[in-house]
């Protein structure tokens, strides 16, 4: 199996992400969240919801339904089965995805092609590459160049491009000596553009409004999910949609268009990079030598660890954010509106946070209308309002951002809240706060080496003593909280609604919780009510109404009341997904 596994006795308070608890004889538990990795010694088959085998175990790999079908593979070779567990493909082909938007990928001799929900084959298989569909629509690749397919297998545009982007908030880095671009991962480590996985399904090729990016002899453009192009592709490189507007490069030059592709801003703002915190180990570290980035084809040269990010480039509440600099660095920020006009320029330091959407990183200037700002001359921290007045004074040692007009700050090493006039909500003498969600914050107080866990709201209220060994985030209502070794369950007005008693749980998946007590592991309702015995050696948490349960590490599943609905027979189970579940024995096993 693949996943997370933990040694409760250490890490109790790594609560995050788990799915199954198994107990073993020296009480390791073992989460594991991803799916199952699995081999030819086993045989799968499928039950549905009443426990009953709807195909026979004679797959020797299987994985859940899509949209109504299911792949499963026989020596080697992959097909599709309906519900009813009927073969709707031969089981022939060398690779398969799982059907997205109607139609699933599959792949002969290194080629791609689609069938439908019945099995059909409604493209040749011919192409080199078939991305993920979205919108309905893919993006394909034959002899290096790129269209657009959609779920009937037409192809809606010719297949022209030299390449389509990704989602993702590559960056893109100076290499000196080689006629090509190196992209940064959003880790910051180097990939280089030709070896890019171009379909790796977590990732789409079309943004939140469905346009893409595509790129024709070395200039950028955009295309909608219709296949029309929105915008000459005329652009050194072009930044992907936010609030309606897209920034664009040419001639190093800035501006930005709209989804119309007029150049709404004109491109007049400077070319602007900034540099890494530590040199990446890709690039020639020696001051003396240059760096050269290739915008395709394109020379320009830069000092040594300079790259173009993506992540600044994008609108949010209406503002752009562009740093001003000299050729090497910049130290202040100007923000602009969607007309071009400049709102507000700053003299504070570039400090300017992070948020996360739709798997690129963007960034947020204000929240609650105020924006930290730093003094980097002692490094304390303030807030400026919307026009770039100092609104709060940079006295404070660390900061974060505004939430609910309540902002959490330190000093001399204590932490407390202050709101936007910067006056205390509490007394500074937290050790630490974590974050506000849903109005809840965790605080803790260490006294003697050992620390202390509560809870908080925005009014700086103590919901509950501080008194806890740990408190874990909430889930669905509840919280883990443990105390002198004992774990239970507190709600958000900090009332214990489960008493501290057993050794390890989880957080509530679909109102039930799996619990240790002593050496075995079951179920609890939102109420405390043991559904089940305590009673099994591994469980793994509900999804779509069931829940695993195993004892000597033979598997069945539970319904919500706690009815073991099959026999404890199977060596690995996983989800019930569209009323069906994949199941597996052991070859030895099955031949029994």
């Amino acid at each position: 199996m693949l996943g997370y596994s933990f040694l409760f006795e250490i890490h109790t308070e790594l609560q995050y992400m788990k799915k199954t608890i198994t107990i073993i004889p020296i009480l390791f538990a073992t989460i594991f969240y991803s799916q199952t990795n699995k081999t030819n010694n086993y045989k799968y088959g499928f039950i549905n919801e009443n426990g009953k085998e709807v195909t026979s175990l004679k797959y020797d790999n299987a994985y859940s339904f899509s949209e109504g079908i299911a792949t499963v593979c026989v020596n080697k070779k992959w097909g599709f089965i309906n519900k009813h567990g009927k073969e709707i493909t031969p089981i022939k082909y060398d690779t398969v995805y799982n059907c997205k938007s109607g139609v699933a990928r599959i792949k002969v001799n290194g080629k791609y092609g689609l069938i439908d929900t019945s099995g059909k084959e409604i493209t040749s298989i011919k192409y080199d590459n078939i991305g993920r569909f979205d919108y309905d629509v893919a993006c394909v690749k034959i002899n290096g160049k790129w269209g657009i397919i959609n779920n009937k297998g037409i192809e809606i545009t010719p297949l022209k491009y030299d390449y389509m982007q990704k989602t993702n908030a590559y960056s893109i880095l100076c290499l000196k000596g080689e006629d090509k671009n190196i992209l940064m991962d959003e880790n910051r480590n180097p990939i280089e553009a030709n070896s890019l996985g171009y379909f790796n399904d977590n990732t789409s090729y079309f943004d939140e409004s469905g346009i893409a990016k595509v790129c024709v002899d070395g200039k950028w453009g955009f295309i909608d999910k219709t296949g029309k192009e929105i915008s000459a592709i005329k652009y050194d490189y072009v930044f992907f949609f936010s609030e309606g507007m897209a920034r664009v490069l040419l001639d190093n030059k800035y501006g930005f268009i709209d989804k119309l592709g007029n150049e709404v801003i004109p491109l007049t703002y400077d070319f602007i990079h900034e540099r890494f915190s530590s040199r990446p180990s890709c690039v020639d570290h020696d001051s003396e030598k240059a760096v050269y980035f290739y915008k395709n084809g394109s020379q320009v040269k830069y000092k040594d660890g300079e790259f173009l990010n993506e992540q600044n480039m994008y609108f949010n509440n209406g503002l752009a954010c562009l740093p001003i600099n000299n050729l090497y660095g910049f130290d202040r920020y100007i923000f602009i509106d969607k007309k071009g006009k400049e709102i507000t320029s700053t003299k504070y330091g570039p400090v300017a946070p992070y948020y996360y959407s739709s798997g690129r990183t963007k960034k947020q200037f204000y929240f609650d209308g105020l924006r930290m700002v730093k003094n980097e001359k002692d490094r304390k921290y303030g807030f400026a309002d919307t026009l770039g007045n100092l609104v709060i004074p940079m006295k404070y040692e660390s900061a974060y951002d505004f939430k609910n007009d309540v902002g959490i700050v330190s000093e001399n090493g204590k932490f407390g809240l202050i709101n936007k006039e910067g006056e205390s909500i509490t007394q500074f003498k937290y050790s630490g706060i974590w974050g506000f969600y849903d109005g809840i914050a965790s605080v803790n107080i260490k006294e003697n080496h050992k620390s202390f866990w509560g809870i908080i709201d925005y009014n700086g209220r103590e919901l509950t003593p501080i008194k806890y060994d740990f408190i874990d985030d909430f889930k669905e209502g509840l919280a883990i909280v443990k105390i002198n070794g004992k774990m239970g369950f507190i709600d958000r007005k900090g009332d214990e609604i489960i008493t501290p008693k057993y050794t390890h749980g989880t957080f509530f998946y679909e109102g039930f919780a799996q619990v240790v007590y002593g050496e075995k592991v079951g179920f609890v309702d939102k109420t405390g009510k043991e559904i089940t015995l305590i009673k099994y050696d591994q469980t793994h948490g509900f999804k779509n109404g069931y829940g695993g349960v195993g004892i000597r590490n033979k598997w069945g599943f539970i319904n919500k009341i706690g009815q073991e609905i099959t026999p404890l027979k199977y060596d690995e189970i996983d989800d019930y997904e569209e009323e069906l579940a994949v199941v597996k024995i052991l070859v030895d096993s099955f031949k029994k």
